[in-house]
Formats: structure tokens, C-alpha cells, sequence
């Protein structure tokens, strides 16, 4: 149905066709309203975007990219301001203060994210939103761990779930689901809150491309913050790692060019309870203690019986001596993203407190 209306000339009636694509009660006066306008025709390009449609991307990569153009063209039409002005009036956006930072960089804020991944080749579509979805995922769980992470998600090491994807989306839903992100505050707030989100709408020209050879031509890319620039407001974009390159700064791509915020996509879990460091684990209930642990030296742990310690003892096995004591991880078992290393100091019976003792020194102090 989208492209036999393509096919029209852009005007105010097509203009309305293609709204009721999105949303068939959509009535003619809901072309003077520019907010309800932009948000239904966003609608309309979620369900045909390239995410929605893995078994035929470069058809659905054609269609969003015409739709905009059709869009554009048919804003003319109306009685409004032309899509110059539009456009002109969302770059100049400008959040209050008192909400948003000024500028804002996940690297300033975290410094231990790492936006590194494995070195590409010209992979397919399918194999590049892949990675940028597994570099999204690994630098909020960075976030949620508080500290680097040792348990990166790649698409080779991924579940064997996610191994069968192809879109970001898809990688979202076998972290726990996938939420779009519907408007600039939107995106802010979840950049300052949990991290990097993946912008899947951006539609580069060949221009853009010549001045910043780290990009590619693709639709998926990390934003990682926002800066301002004489010219105006601009998203921070951190390209993938081609082959033979070191990582790169942050490419600026101005708030509303090129799509770059048109469809934007975020895990809608908080990776509390994703492992992030290698076992052999510990679980202890820390919750009380949940923001002082993770700056003690020690700890010390009375057990009732034995039977809490099991599940350790199965991974580290006989305890030889005490010159090489086993490192574990201790984590919160409400939040096991919150977990610290650790050397076993001492184990055995507490005579009187008659309970085990088990004492841990933490190694990442």
C-alpha cells in the first residue's frame, strides 16, 4: 500500500493517505497539528523499518527512505510552515537546563565503558547491526556493573538465541524487550540514566560520508551523548572499529539530520541481574549494605550449613593449599550485576558462634 501511494504526487490528500497508513481513523484536521503529525508518521515508518522486516531489509531500507521524501515534499502542500522551518525548529531545540546537562558524554560520565568491538571487514547489514546492538548492551552493562566489564556479548559468544538474529530489535528482545524512544527528552533522559542508545533511522548521504570516512553505510549506529557546536546541537555517534583502525572519536550528526533521532531503540532492562565478571560465583544477600560493599576490603561470611556454600565449592573444586586460594566472584544476589573478586582468606568452624566461616579479601580494591 505504501508504494502504490508513493507513486502520487505529494499533496495535502496524499499527505493524509499516507498518516492513515499509520492510523486509518486519522481525520484531515490532524494535519494542522505538527506534533500529532511527525508522531504519526513516525508510527508509520517503525512498521516499515528495516527491523520489522529482517527477511527484506533492502526493501524496507528503500521504503523508509522514500517515505521521508514523500513526506517532506507533501509538508509543502499544507497550509503550515514548509519542512524547512520544521526541521530548522527541532535542530534549535533546546532542553531546559534544569533537566538536561548542557552537553553530556557517556565516556566522561562512566569512564570505565568500552565502545570496543571486534575488528570489522565489510560485514552484512545484518552482521553490523548485530554488533552495534552487542555494543549498546555491553557498555550499559558497564553501567550496571559500575566498573568494566569482563563478559562482553558478541554475536559469536552471544546466546544461542540471540545468535539467530538479525536486527537490533531482535537482540533487545532476548535481553527482555526492545522500548522506542519518542522524542529528543526521551532519548536524553535515557542517555544520562542508563547509557548509549541505538539509533536505527540514519540515512547518510554520500556527502557526510566523504567528510567522516568512519562511518559506513548503514543504518544502526550508537549515540553516546550530545554536545554544542557553534552551528547548533549535535548527538555524540560512535562509529564500529574497521578493520585496521583504532577506535574514533565521536562522529557529530546535528539533532533531526539524516533521521539520526527518528527511530531510536533502548533495552528496557536495567542489566542488574546480567553476570558481567567469571565465576565461580558467590551469592550473598547484600542488599542492605548494597552501596558500602563494593568499597570494603574484606568480608566475612557466617554460614548456617554448608549446604549455602555448595554451589562454590562445585566450581573451585578441593581446596590444595593455602599459597593458591581460589578467586571467586561475590555478588549481590538481588543485583548480581554488582559483583567484586575476591581470595578466599579462610574457611572452617566457628566454634563458638557454631556457624561456618568462610572470610573473602576482595582484590579489585
Amino acid at each position: 500500500m505504501l508504494e502504490k501511494l508513493l507513486e502520487k504526487e505529494p499533496s495535502r490528500e496524499s499527505m493524509l493517505e499516507l498518516l492513515q497508513l499509520a492510523t486509518p481513523r486519522v481525520e484531515e484536521s490532524s494535519l494542522d497539528k505538527d506534533t500529532e503529525q511527525r508522531k504519526l508518521f513516525r508510527t508509520l515508518v517503525v512498521r516499515v523499518h528495516p527491523d520489522k522486516h529482517p527477511n527484506d531489509v533492502e526493501r524496507a531500507t528503500r521504503l523508509c527512505q522514500d517515505a521521508k521524501i514523500f513526506y517532506d515534499k507533501c509538508l509543502t502542500s499544507l497550509s503550515t510552515s514548509p519542512p524547512g522551518s520544521r526541521k530548522k525548529a527541532r535542530t534549535s531545540y533546546s532542553p531546559n537546563s534544569s533537566i538536561f546537562p548542557f552537553e553530556f558524554n557517556s565516556s566522561n560520565k562512566w569512564p570505565h565503558i568500552s565502545f570496543r568491538t571486534p575488528r570489522l571487514a565489510n560485514g552484512t547489514t545484518a552482521e553490523l547491526s548485530c554488533m552495534v546492538a552487542h555494543q549498546c548492551v555491553n557498555s550499559r552493562g558497564a553501567v550496571a556493573h559500575g566498573k568494566k566489564i569482563e563478559l562482553a556479548y558478541r554475536s559469536k559468544t552471544a546466546t544461542e538465541k540471540a545468535k539467530t538474529c538479525t536486527s537490533v530489535r531482535m537482540i533487545f528482545d532476548t535481553f527482555g524487550g526492545t522500548k522506542e524512544l519518542g522524542d529528543i527528552d526521551d532519548i536524553k533522559r535515557e542517555l544520562v540514566t542508563r547509557g548509549p542508545v541505538v539509533s536505527t533511522s540514519f540515512r547518510p548521504s554520500d556527502g557526510f560520508l566523504r567528510v567522516n570516512p568512519t562511518m559506513g553505510h548503514q543504518n544502526d549506529y550508537l549515540i553516546i551523548g550530545w554536545a554544542q557546536l557553534p552551528s547548533g546541537e549535535v548527538w555524540l555517534v560512535q562509529p564500529l572499529i574497521r578493520r585496521g583502525a583504532t577506535i574514533s572519536s565521536p562522529v557529530h550528526v546535528a539533532i533531526g539530520q539524516f533521521g539520526i533521532d527518528e527511530c531510536c531503540l533502548a533495552l528496557t532492562d536495567d542489566l542488574e541481574n546480567k553476570p558481567w565478571e567469571p565465576g565461580p560465583y558467590f551469592d550473598r544477600n547484600l542488599q542492605k549494605v548494597e552501596e558500602e560493599w563494593r568499597t570494603w576490603s574484606d568480608i566475612n561470611c557466617p554460614l548456617s550449613s554448608l549446604a549455602e556454600l555448595e554451589p562454590f565449592m562445585k566450581e573451585v573444586g578441593m581446596i590444595r593449599t593455602k599459597a593458591s586460594p581460589p578467586h571467586i566472584t561475590i555478588r549481590n544476589k538481588e543485583k548480581i550485576a554488582h559483583s567484586r573478586k575476591a581470595r578466599l582468606r579462610s574457611f572452617g568452624w566457628n566454634k563458638e558462634e557454631k556457624v561456618w566461616q568462610v572470610d573473602f579479601d576482595f582484590i579489585d580494591v
